[in-house]
């Protein structure tokens, strides 16, 4: 039987504008029950039919919904085609009714972006220089998103020459003709995002026995095995997949091709990986690479495979080896040395600068995880080329910061730092700050490196300067941390939660903070206070030294002195319960005066209080409480400090060790009152006994005694009459100054 070769074919010549043709351009469809998508499709071909002398044919295989209503308000034609099972019979309708020089075929699924540089490909004549030309179809994951998705090369424009047709009833092609042109140029696609998997295994199952049945008629079509084994890794048949794929390479050896070997080893390659048989995919891409050493592109999707592969199986050194292999041929990539051509015969997933970046990450773990010293430094040279090429990231910084610790060389972290630096991105500077903090916390037998690589730097940045402030306060170096302290001071703009230590070695220097609280947002002040709690394991030790020094009138400095108290109480600080509750106190009495300094008099009448905002409205009501301890009016006390309490539950623990302990005392006082009651009552019993059996006298110096504790009690009144001991008003009155 004829064998299905990738063809050559002669491109078509002829005298005119078009090459004998009398259209530069025939633009074909073919389409059924589309309405969802064509109007979106045809209307992004407008600009290029409009710019291209050019035709539009639509042909329709059965459709019964407004299709063709659509259709016809772009096309020149419309054929209409009974639907046989065979992709290639209704793409050549179109085909045989072309008139243009060159031929394109799109899906009515898909729509450009932008078709800018295909117009200028035909306008300007380049056109006349290449037989094909591909775009990028850009396929998306899910059906409602477009941040998932892959870019494939579809070729789809062909320089129309005798007998061109489309082959294959199924994944139906045209043999091409070079030199070929890669547009950036691409459209959009979602007729691979499948809602479930299910949706997607139908589809596979479906094109299986379409396959198979070409197959049946030539068993030399490579193509047709290779897209078998492509459905086959969908429906995750992967051993089914390894196995379609052996057989092909049996029968490609009696009739070689490149293209079909190269794009059936990438199926059978990828079957192994999603196996986890990892030592058997290094052993076939090595013995594959060792048979066909002329570098491919799609050795590039191979070697990312294996590289996995090998550091997963924690075999570092070979995991090195393929990952350099890959870098080279990357490099031989990107300058253009390899043919592109193969990037249309395969689905790549790791040719990009991403891949790239993720590849030359594991390359650098896996000279670092082995043991000799001399292997470590070639990770050196690596991170050379990630400070220039890459886009920095949390990966990037973590391995630039092991690869410092592992080798003790840490100038590759100032040029990291000083890349961002130049970027004028925020953004990088920022992810750069966020890890070498995280560094620092993490790896305390390496943070005060990390404080000094920094610390070494020219750059006038806040950053370099705080690690300076670190690394003098680290040394004991008093008279340099006040000298960083005061940059900070002189400086405007850097005042940011990342900064906080400047706040930190302020305080633990006992300077007045109070300047450095004007030139920080208000609203900022929360973040610094927390940022210093998590950072420095004596915050506790330092704030509370500090503002046993200090106190502040103004509104900004005791709002910071609140903001860190409540920090401090909100916090496992290891206080005991009696310094606990008098860091409490002094924190409830400044957020009264607080509270009270920033609203007016007319806001704390009972019917506005509910308008304040919770952190006020605590303010408010612990204040309440502390004025009705005065008074000793235990009532509103208890009222004000459960009102405080709704208000504001963050302080329930010592808010509810405040109730629990005005509690006991209530409890304690009522003992006693119950107790003296008690007593008396015997006592009045004994004067009662004594005044009924005549002895007045007794009973009066007893009554006397009791008057003493009791003087507005009615009984005492009673038994000073019965024992005429009342006393004489007007010898009392006497006695008064006149």
């Amino acid at each position: 039987m004829k064998a299905y070769r990738h063809a050559q074919p002669l491109q078509s010549g002829g005298k005119g504008r078009f090459g004998g043709h009398p259209i530069r351009l025939t633009i074909a469809l073919i389409v059924k029950n589309e309405e969802k998508t064509l109007d979106r499709c045809l209307s992004s071909l407008k600009p290029l039919l409009d710019a291209v002398p050019s035709e539009l044919i639509v042909t329709d295989t059965g459709s019964t919904d407004s299709t063709v209503e659509i259709a016809q308000k772009y096309a020149d034609k419309i054929i209409n085609f009974d639907w046989c099972g065979d992709f290639s019979a209704a793409r050549n309708t179109g085909v045989n009714a072309a008139r243009g020089q060159w031929f394109m075929f799109i899906d009515g699924d898909e729509w450009f972006e932008s078709t800018e540089e295909i117009i200028s490909f035909f306008t300007s004549g380049e056109c006349d220089r290449y037989g094909s030309a591909s775009y990028i179809q850009r396929n998306y994951v899910k059906p409602d998103s477009d941040k998932q998705y892959g870019d494939f090369h579809a070729l789809r424009l062909f320089k129309v020459y005798p007998g061109m047709r489309f082959r294959d009833i199924v994944h139906e092609w045209i043999p091409w003709a070079k030199p070929l042109k890669l547009f950036n140029n691409y459209v959009h696609h979602y007729g691979y995002a499948y809602r479930d998997y299910e949706d997607r295994r139908k589809k596979a199952l479906r094109n299986i026995p379409l396959l198979k049945k070409e197959i049946a008629e030539d068993e030399f079509n490579l193509k047709a095995y290779y897209q078998i084994g492509k459905e086959y890794l969908v429906l995750k048949y992967y051993d089914e997949a390894i196995k379609c794929g052996w057989k092909m390479l049996e029968i490609e050896k009696s009739h070689k091709n490149k293209i079909w070997r190269l794009s059936t080893m990438h199926n059978i390659i990828s079957a192994y990986y999603l196996l986890k048989k990892y030592d058997e995919l290094i052993q076939i891409t090595d013995g594959f690479l060792r048979d066909n050493p002329e570098p491919e592109i799609i050795y590039l999707d191979f070697l990312y495979f294996a590289n996995d592969a090998a550091f997963r199986l924690k075999k570092y050194e070979k995991s090195a080896e393929l990952g350099e292999r890959y870098i080279d041929i990357y490099r031989q990539y990107k300058s253009g040395k390899l043919d592109e051509s193969m990037l249309l015969y395969a689905d790549f997933s790791f040719i990009t600068e991403k891949s790239r970046q993720r590849l030359i990450l594991t390359v650098i773990w896996s000279y670092l995880f082995q043991a000799e010293a001399a292997q470590k430094e070639r990770a050196l040279p690596l991170l050379d080329e990630l400070t220039v090429n890459a886009k920095a990231n949390n990966s990037v910084y973590t391995v630039f910061f092991s690869a410092a610790q592992f080798t003790g060389r840490w100038e590759a972290i100032q040029a990291l730092f000083s890349k961002a630096l130049a970027s004028g991105e925020d953004d990088s500077r920022s992810k750069f700050i966020a890890c070498t903090e995280k560094y620092i916390t993490e790896n305390s037998a390496y943070a005060l490196n990390a404080e000094d690589a920094v610390a070494s730097m020219p750059e006038e940045d806040p950053f370099v300067y705080l690690n300076r402030l670190r690394r003098a306060e680290n040394s004991g170096s008093r008279d340099e941390a006040l000298g960083v302290l005061q940059w900070f001071l002189d400086n405007e703009k850097v005042w940011d939660d990342r900064v906080s230590d400047v706040l930190y070695f302020a305080m633990k220097e006992k300077i007045n903070i109070m300047p450095y609280l004007l030139k920080i947002d208000t609203d900022d002040l929360k973040y610094f206070a927390a940022a210093m709690g998590r950072a420095h394991s004596d915050f506790t030790e330092v704030t509370l030294g500090y503002f046993s020094a200090y106190s502040f009138e103004n509104a900004k400095g005791l709002y910071f002195t609140v903001l860190t108290k409540e920090k401090i109480l909100l916090s496992e600080n290891g206080l005991d319960d009696g310094a606990y509750m008098e860091l409490f106190e002094s924190y409830a009495v400044e957020t009264a005066r607080y509270t009270r300094l920033l609203f007016r008099r007319e806001m704390f009448q009972q019917v506005n209080v509910p308008a304040l905002p919770r952190a006020y409205r605590f303010g408010y009501y612990i204040g309440e409480a502390l004025d009705a301890k005065k008074r000793f009016d235990s009532t509103a006390y208890l009222q004000d400090l459960r009102l405080a309490l709704e208000a504001y539950p963050v302080m329930a623990k010592p808010v509810n060790l405040l109730l629990e302990k005005a509690a006991k005392a209530i409890e304690s006082k009522k003992a006693k009152a119950d107790e003296f009651n008690l007593l008396a009552a015997k006592v009045k019993a004994q004067i009662e006994s004594l005044i009924a059996g005549g002895d007045l006298k007794q009973a009066a110096g007893i009554t006397e005694q009791l008057a003493k504790l009791m003087p507005h009690d009615a009984d005492i009144a009673r038994y000073r009459e019965l024992t005429h001991t009342q006393p004489n008003m007007a010898e009392l009155a006497s006695g008064l100054p006149q």
